[in-house]
């Protein structure tokens, strides 16, 4: 019907597609009746996000379609998948556990071409693919260059066994300062690729790539050995006790060698082992349990410290990480959006603090782009804070000329 009616030009339509992330591992942890109990309260909150007029369906699974008839769809699209975004960041209370959720939104803005709903259909899930392939809990319009992902990025993994070889990747770091004091406590290690083409690319343009051929092990490695050997460099010239943080991807966590790997690259470096943190994903730590938590064990008793990187992006359960050994948790940037506002941001982020230094844990804001974020996040008690306010990457030099200006600057203070 919206097809016809926009052949007609009475009007147009937007398709919007949710799809919550990581579900499953809500079903593998509280069973099918739990799972039930998330996907109504889900729907409870996209019909609440939507206005009298638009169609909310489940399509299947953990997945739910969203239909909008009208003018000025972009903006009417956007503002709802603002919305629903925004509600599914609260708390769920599930069996006295609270977990977080979030979705992926693939959005179709309608046109006459269309022939049949499944095409509609089909490109709404090539958005949403694509915004899982980036990452997941984001919103993506359709373009029609996506049907051509696939051959590019067949393109794109030849390109990046050439850059290995040629040693066109290489470290950039993004300084954490203590939220207290400003002091540098750590510097992140991000993986850059110095193209010989298109610049200096970020991880959006190789990161799954590497995930999908399984060149994530031997990169993986290669980055924790050189942030090991750049952050021991700090600590011999002088620069005080500064640790670095690794991202490390769930494969890598399965990967037999890894532990060795981290215990070799320690051990060359000559890097002290709490020096180094390694940051580890939501789905890691749920996905196999028994086996992350062995891993996790073996590194902590090493020495090494465990962080939960963007906390709240997909399931998570404070009361859950109690039984891993993990040293902390690194809060979503999108939790920090409205921060500087009363209202629900700022109590999520409160409650999230509150709870995690009951159990322990160190908390990290990661994404403070303002002086009103960095004052919010001092207020509720955070103890590191990271984000483009602080700096952006920086290269090795300028990472050290950053911790020996911010060292000097607290001197004189």
């Amino acid at each position: 019907d919206a097809l016809e009616i926009c052949k007609r030009g009475e009007s147009g339509f937007a398709l919007l597609v949710v799809d919550l992330n990581n579900f499953h591992r809500i079903n593998s942890r509280f069973g099918d009746v739990g799972g039930d109990d998330v996907l109504r309260s889900v729907a409870q909150v996209l019909r609440q996000s939507v206005r009298i007029e638009d169609v909310v369906a489940r399509i299947g699974g953990d997945k739910f379609g969203i239909l909008i008839l009208g003018d000025e769809l972009q903006s009417v699209a956007g503002g709802i998948a603002t919305r629903i975004k925004t509600a599914l960041r609260r708390p769920y209370r599930l069996n006295d556990e609270e977990i977080f959720i979030s979705a992926t939104i693939g959005v179709v803005i309608g046109q006459s071409s269309y022939a049949r709903a499944g095409e509609v259909l089909r490109d709404a899930d090539s958005a949403l693919d694509e915004g899982k392939r980036l990452g997941g809990d984001r919103v993506l319009v359709f373009q029609p260059a996506m049907h051509h992902a696939p051959a590019a990025r067949l393109g794109r993994e030849r390109d990046i066994r050439l850059a290995m070889e040629r040693g066109e990747f290489s470290l950039h770091f993004q300084p954490m300062l203590g939220a207290p004091n400003g002091d540098v406590t750590a510097f992140e290690a991000l993986l850059r690729w110095q193209h010989p083409t298109e610049g200096l690319l970020g991880p959006s343009h190789f990161l799954d790539v590497l995930r999908e051929t399984g060149l994530i092990i031997p990169v993986g490695r290669r980055v924790i050995r050189d942030a090991c050997t750049a952050a021991a460099r700090w600590q011999q010239e002088g620069r005080a006790r500064v640790s670095v943080s690794v991202n490390v991807a769930t494969s890598q966590l399965a990967y037999q060698g890894f532990v060795a790997d981290v215990e070799q690259a320690l051990f060359e470096s000559g890097l002290e082992p709490a020096s180094l943190m390694l940051e580890v994903t939501e789905e890691a730590l749920v996905g196999d349990a028994d086996s992350t938590r062995a891993v996790l064990q073996r590194l902590r008793a090493g020495g090494v410290r465990v962080f939960v990187d963007d906390f709240g992006t997909g399931y998570s359960s404070l009361s859950h990480l109690r039984e891993l050994p993990v040293h902390g948790v690194k809060i979503d940037r999108g939790f920090l959006d409205g921060i500087h506002l009363p209202g629900a941001q700022r109590e999520i982020v409160r409650t999230i603090v509150r709870l995690a230094h009951l159990l322990n844990l160190d908390v990290v804001a990661e994404g403070v782009e303002t002086e009103a974020q960095m004052d919010v996040i001092r207020d509720l008690q955070c103890d590191v804070a990271q984000g483009f306010w602080i700096a952006r990457p920086l290269d090795p030099d300028a990472a050290e000329a950053f911790l020996r200006d911010r060292r000097a600057a607290i001197e004189i203070a």
